[in-house]
């Protein structure tokens, strides 16, 4: 009887949930009887598989042991939260990486417009000191002993109060004594600081390191440039401005916004200004560790460091000074410093996000997940339970089924199984029964058999036991020992062993005689088979040599096929190459007609060039006139400004500066003159140039022509060699397959030699293996008595 419905099995699937619930009750209940819960894992049984090896991953078995219900739930979590995770990780950490490049950036950005704006402002104050420097009251000597000491220091002190960066302006003389200087404390002697020595040294402007004023006590800069002569140009003395670091703190101060630090560094590498003052003269790379890598590569970067201060992490932007145009290198940079929780805060609340997000979409999938878990798995944890009852020999337990899907179809074949096994256990006991009774009467057969068959073993040990002695004497080879025949079933065995020693005698006799035979015969041979063997071993040394010289033939051969065909390929490459230059010398030709056209164009407007300069030196004329005549009245000005007295030295003044530039423009428009006359000079040299340019056009364009004519027949002789060039290839392939014909036949002859060889020295060895055995024979046979 079969365990099984007849019906098909039908697979459960999540989306076919039953309509009602499959409950487990006795057989003898009805459907309207109270229903089994099913615990949520059930004990093993015998319906349950298999347990796995020790080999089983331990991850695996606890996965075994849950219950369907939780293996529900936690698959249902894993299909909703894992796509959220991996899209959200995903696009964090795209989002990450823009936004973190993004800041970055904007932090070089930054520390980069602060190093632009420093040096600007530094390069301003640069010119005022040129400025200063050129004042007629400090380098004019009729100006200095007109203009009163009183006026030169209120100048000064106006100069300083319209710019407002300087606290200070002074002149020097050459022995670092005050000369006048802008309202304010008096200043002693300045020989001894570096930038007055500097700027005597040069004779050029200088900016000074941030350092502590000796006047003050204050961190300022110090601009200084030497002061000459307006009629000498001699060094009579130097102007300073000095400039306290805290206007330049006003210059920047707006990259401290957002929380950011930011500092000044100078060419020692210490800050000199910082949003915070206890970093003021500490060495940068000492508060910021990995800052001297970004410092000696001399770019704009960034990193993130640790402030050793404070102990912060922060993100640290760098930048040095641009070199401006004119201005000294001070070897100044700028550093902006940004807490990395401030500056990456974005990431932390776009993660924060992410985090709650899944969170929250995991605790919705699992609710979810746990209730359909629930409906999906309660019937099949009925039918669990009813099986398991079923195993443990509850057999009268039914599921009451309602519906037609799948696990309506589970509970009638557990139902229809029970019954089944109900049915089996019935008839396997009825058939116990009768196999019991059939069991005692063979056992009373085998017992009166097994008294019988002892006898008969009795008497048969016994008639052996004599026939054993009767044919002892054969065990020493005495072959002349009859046994005695009688009647039984030991008569038959004495009757044919007699017959076996007869015929065993006949044999052995043979044998004597085929082994003497065969050791003749072995030892007459043994010499011949020797002989021939070396002769194939030598046969096969002989071709195995032709072997090798064919084979080293072959690769001759071969290479220079492969040579032929790579000279074939290298003459149709310089062919194409010909080919290539012939259109190249095409497309030169006409590029030279072209340019002889450019030249002539040019040669024109150098010419139009050449007449425009004229009239330019005309005008520098008249410009030159009329500077002479501002210089006349001027002179007449400052005459009249003498005869005046007092009351006209301010106008004496004005007079000596108009006429300094009338002097200037003089001087400037004689240099126009110069440069002028110059142009029209190499202008003509450029005309005469271009005239014998074309003539080399012409003659360039005729020689490639002529190059032309030598690339074509270059290609007829390329094209008789690469023919000749194709009929040796061919020719080196078809050696090449005959000297691989025959390399092969020779090989197959050194294959069958070999052969030869190795039988032949397998017979010898036979030989001696048959002389052996032929001796061992005779020496066994003849331990046998046969007379």
């Amino acid at each position: 009887m079969s365990l099984t419905s007849e019906k098909p099995t039908q697979t459960f699937a999540p989306d076919s949930l039953p309509s009602d619930d499959l409950t487990v009750l006795p057989a003898d209940s009805s459907p309207a009887s109270e229903s089994v819960t099913a615990p949520a894992a059930t004990s093993p049984s015998f319906f349950s598989p298999a347990p796995q090896g020790s080999s089983t991953p331990q991850a695996f078995k606890g996965w075994q042991r849950l219950s369907l219900q939780t293996k529900a739930i936690l698959a249902a979590v894993a299909i909703g939260t894992l796509p959220v995770l991996v899209v959200g990780s995903f696009a964090y950490l795209t989002a990450d990486r823009s936004i973190t490049t993004k800041i970055t950036e904007t932090d070089k950005s930054n520390a980069a417009s602060m190093s632009s704006k420093v040096s600007r402002f530094i390069f301003e104050r640069y010119g005022d000191i040129q400025v200063l420097a050129n004042l007629p009251i400090l380098r004019n000597a009729k100006v200095r002993e007109i203009v009163p000491v009183e006026d030169r220091e209120k100048i000064l002190t106006r100069f300083a109060e319209t710019y407002g960066v300087y606290d200070s302006i002074a002149m020097f003389d050459l022995n670092g004594d005050v000369v006048v200087q802008s309202s304010g404390t008096p200043l002693k002697n300045h020989r001894d600081r570096s930038y007055f020595q500097e700027a005597l040294k040069t004779g050029k402007p200088v900016v000074s390191q941030p350092d502590i004023s000796k006047s003050t006590g204050k961190v300022s800069i110090h601009i200084a440039a030497p002061v000459r002569d307006a009629q000498s140009q001699q060094i009579i003395g130097v102007v300073r401005s000095r400039m306290p670091v805290a206007y330049l703190n006003d210059v920047i101060k707006e990259f401290g916004a957002n929380q950011q630090e930011y500092h000044l560094i100078d060419a020692e590498g210490k800050f000199f200004l910082a949003t915070e003052e206890n970093q003021i003269g500490r060495s940068a790379p000492a508060d910021f560790p990995g800052l001297d890598r970004l410092m000696a590569a001399g770019k704009t970067d960034d990193a993130v460091m640790t402030d050793q201060i404070d102990g912060a992490r922060q993100l640290v932007a760098y930048a040095p000074l641009p070199q401006l145009k004119g201005m000294p290198n001070l070897g100044w940079s700028s550093l902006i410093a940004t807490d990395t929780s401030v500056a990456f805060a974005s990431q932390r609340q776009l993660l924060l996000a992410l985090v709650l997000g899944t969170g929250v979409t995991a605790v919705l999938v699992a609710l979810v997940a746990a209730a359909l878990a629930n409906r999906a798995t309660r019937p099949i944890l009925a039918a669990s339970t009813a099986v398991e009852k079923l195993g443990q020999g509850d057999l009268n337990t039914r599921i009451t089924v309602a519906g037609e899907d799948e696990l309506a179809a589970l509970g009638n074949n557990i139902n229809q199984m029970a019954e089944q096994i109900q049915d089996l256990l019935v008839s396997q006991e009825e058939a116990a029964q009768e196999q019991l009774a059939a069991q005692a009467e063979i056992a009373k057969q085998q017992a009166e058999n097994a008294r019988q068959q002892q006898e008969a073993k009795e008497f048969l040990q016994n008639r052996a036991l004599e026939l054993l002695i009767e044919v002892g004497p054969l065990r020493q080879g005495d072959l002349t020992i009859r046994a005695n025949v009688t009647e039984d079933e030991i008569g038959t065995i004495a009757d044919s062993y007699n017959a076996t020693i007869n015929s065993l005698r006949k044999l052995v006799t043979q044998v004597q005689a085929a082994a003497a035979q065969v050791a003749q015969t072995a030892t007459k041979n043994e010499g011949s088979v020797k002989d021939l063997s070396e002769d194939t071993l030598e046969q096969t040394e002989s071709i195995q040599q032709a072997v090798e010289r064919i084979v080293a033939m072959q690769s001759s051969i071969e290479m220079v096929a492969r040579n032929a065909q790579a000279a074939e390929l290298a003459v149709q490459v310089a062919s194409q190459t010909v080919n290539q230059g012939d259109e190249a010398m095409n497309r030169t030709v006409a590029g030279i007609a072209a340019i002889r056209e450019t030249v002539a164009e040019t040669a024109k407007k150098v010419k139009q060039l050449g007449e425009s300069s004229q009239k330019i030196s005309r005008v520098v004329s008249l410009i030159s006139g009329f500077a002479d005549q501002t210089n006349l009245l001027a002179l007449n000005a400052s005459i009249e400004a003498a005869h005046a007295g007092d009351q006209g030295r301010g106008f004496a003044v004005v007079a000596d500066e108009v006429r300094s530039l009338a002097r200037q423009s003089a001087k400037a428009t004689g240099e126009i003159e110069q440069l002028v006359a110059s142009i029209q000079a190499e202008t003509s040299e450029v005309v005469a140039a271009m005239e014998a340019g074309t003539q080399q056009v012409v003659v360039g364009t005729q020689l490639v022509e002529e190059t032309r004519r030598s690339l074509n027949q270059i290609t007829q002789v390329s094209e008789e060699v690469t023919a000749l060039v194709r009929t040796i290839a061919e020719a080196a392939i078809q050696q090449t397959e005959v000297s691989t014909a025959v390399s092969s036949t020779i090989t197959d002859a050194a294959g069958i030699a070999n052969k030869t060889s190795s039988r032949a020295f397998q017979a010898l060895q036979a030989f001696q293996q048959l002389l052996e055995v032929a001796k061992d024979l005779q020496n066994t046979v003849g331990q046998f008595k046969l007379s």
